[in-house]
């Protein structure tokens, strides 16, 4: 059988192999080479305008880095904002589509990097707690005059989202989570505790075609689109870069505090109006690699979690999509934008009345 030359690229990998009559697959398989980036993701262009907010926590000066997008049509806007927080293996920038949807119609939004995360400070030693990161990012609001918000978290940040709006009850307009992790307490049903050591060992393994084929299985339900590349890349570039030590030991930290704080208990408290959105699909569950064999098939089961969160919620409205993965507003960004855009609370309701838009 004709074999290929792992040192080509992936354009000449594909036109080699048509010219020589192979097989092409039509998914995640042939991809570009991987970029290479900075530890604070330096050479990975954002969407829009990247600032900074410096401050002091645990004893260090950070850096956390956010965008500020004022509303498309300033004429039209509704004098409302909407904080997007990011994923475990996801950064500010991937809410792209998001925010053209909300400035779009209005909002005005913050999508900030958390610490440890993406173009922020990855500090050698920090206590990470999603009280810490809600803290923080309360802290930059403030900074900028920024009193009452829409709190919206994807994955990871659906853990803290509703940290945020536990925490900042008073300042929390809505709580939107979009397939958030969390939704089960993963060491009550069988996933081993790893040490930040086991996890930083782990994390230095890290590689494009693994971060691929994960996202192809898991956020997209199988399918592949060249445009998906852009986010591999993102993640997989600081990986690549010098400074993917300290990057792997962030990582690590952070794995703990997922692992360690779940917030699935505290949903029955939870006081403001909550939206959730869920595609089905999904299969996620941090650690399940490392559970038992036969409890692996019953984690990640959003099918079953959203249903369940959205009944422990008081005042809670589930949005399902049962084709759609872990990143529904990626894969399928009109039909996911259309729902987001028809369950934000544009008014906030008197204690006893409906909601309203």
């Amino acid at each position: 059988m004709a074999r290929l030359s792992s040192s080509l690229s992936a354009p000449c990998l594909l036109a080699t192999a048509l010219a020589l009559g192979l097989p092409v697959v039509a998914s995640a398989q042939i991809a570009p080479a991987t970029p290479v980036y900075g530890a604070e993701l330096e050479g990975f262009a954002y969407p829009f305008e990247v600032k900074t907010y410096a401050f002091t926590s645990q004893g260090s000066a950070l850096q956390m880095r956010y965008m500020d997008i004022a509303p498309e049509q300033p004429n039209q806007a509704n004098g409302r904002t909407v904080v997007l927080m990011h994923g475990k293996n996801f950064c500010a920038a991937t809410w792209e589509g998001t925010i053209k949807a909300l400035t779009s119609a209005g909002y005005r939004v913050i999508a900030p990097d958390q610490i440890g995360f993406c173009k922020s400070s990855k500090p050698d030693h920090y206590q990470y707690s999603f009280h810490q990161l809600a803290a923080n990012t309360n802290a930059l609001l403030q900074s900028l005059g920024i009193q009452r918000v829409t709190v919206m978290g994807h994955s990871m940040g659906g853990m803290l989202a509703t940290r945020y709006a536990l925490q900042y009850p008073q300042q929390t307009e809505q709580l939107v989570m979009v397939n958030p992790i969390g939704l089960e307490d993963w060491k009550t049903k069988g996933v081993p505790y790893l040490t930040p050591e086991q996890w930083y060992e782990n994390e230095l393994k890290t590689n494009a075609q693994g971060i691929r084929n994960y996202q192809q299985t898991t956020y997209y339900v199988g399918q592949w689109r060249p445009e998906f590349d852009r986010w591999v890349n993102m993640q997989a570039g600081m990986y690549a870069g010098p400074g993917k030590e300290i990057v792997a030991w962030n990582s690590a930290l952070t794995y703990e505090m997922v692992y360690t704080q779940p917030v699935v208990y505290e949903f029955p408290t939870l006081t403001v109006p909550t939206l959730l959105l869920i595609g089905t699909k999904d299969n996620t569950a941090i650690g399940k690699n490392f559970a038992p064999p036969a409890m692996r098939g019953y984690l990640g089961n959003y099918a079953a979690l959203g249903k369940a969160a959205a009944a422990a919620i008081p005042n809670a409205k589930l949005i399902e999509f049962e084709d759609l993965g872990h990143s529904p507003q990626i894969q399928e960004a009109d039909r996911f934008h259309a729902a987001l855009l028809n369950g934000l609370v544009l008014t906030q309701p008197k204690q006893g009345q409906p909601l309203t838009r």
